[in-house]
């Protein structure tokens, strides 16, 4: 059963400020919350900027590939 988007959005802000609160100063977290329904929901949510976002999931995703070979 698909989960609506604003479902998602809700429990992402909820775990989002679980996680600032325990992180120390300085470090970032970037989070995806998606559905497995294939239905195309997914969400996120950061303490970043964009653009470090974009680059830290381009090395995240330079990564998963080399150590997926």
């Amino acid at each position: 059963m698909p989960i609506p988007l604003k479902r998602l959005e809700e429990k992402l802000r909820e775990i989002g400020h679980s996680i600032a609160g325990q992180l120390p100063r300085g470090a970032g977290f970037l989070l995806v919350l998606y559905d497995f329904g294939g239905t195309g929901s997914m969400t996120y949510l950061s303490n970043g900027d964009r653009a470090d976002c974009v680059r830290m999931l381009g090395e995240l995703l330079e990564k998963m590939q080399a150590e997926q070979s």
